[in-house]
């Protein structure tokens, strides 16, 4: 399993978040099998869709999960619900752990399938933070796009 964290400039909504979090990191992506999964607001909520990723934008990982059944199930669950504003606001911009049940944003949902209590806690960047302290994250960026260019 992988997962792929957006540093690239993006739209005005990336924008927000890297001043907002004083981070790089916007956005995040779990690919399982080539598909890569996650919650947009663009996509109207938790989706799967083949991304063919510029290197400039993204740092690819694999991940060491404690289950990657339970990741697989979690995504599969949960797709097609809609995305959390309402975590955004009330987790994210404002410190009361708010969010609507059954909607989600990408590292909320990202996290509830690696099995992270209060997934709806983590900004992407924390999220990063968080799988980097826990040592749970092997770099790929060079490996991933060399094969994806022979492909």
């Amino acid at each position: 399993m992988k997962i792929a964290f957006y540093k690239g400039e993006g739209n005005f909504f990336n924008k927000l978040i890297r001043w907002w979090t004083d981070s790089q990191i916007t956005h995040v992506e779990l690919i399982i099998d080539d598909v890569w999964y996650s919650s947009s607001h663009r996509d109207g909520g938790v989706r799967g869709k083949v991304i063919t990723p510029n290197p400039d934008n993204w740092d690819i990982y694999y991940i060491n999960v404690k289950d990657e059944y339970y990741a697989k199930e979690v995504i599969s669950n949960a797709m097609g619900c809609g995305y959390d504003w309402t975590g955004i606001i009330g987790s994210q911009i404002l410190p009361f752990s708010l969010h609507w049940p059954g909607h989600y944003f990408c590292s909320e949902i990202v996290a509830e399938a690696l099995m992270i209590d209060k997934a709806n806690r983590y900004a992407p960047h924390e999220l990063f933070e968080r799988l980097v302290d826990r040592n749970q994250l092997s770099p790929l960026n060079e490996g991933f796009f060399m094969s994806k260019d022979n492909e």
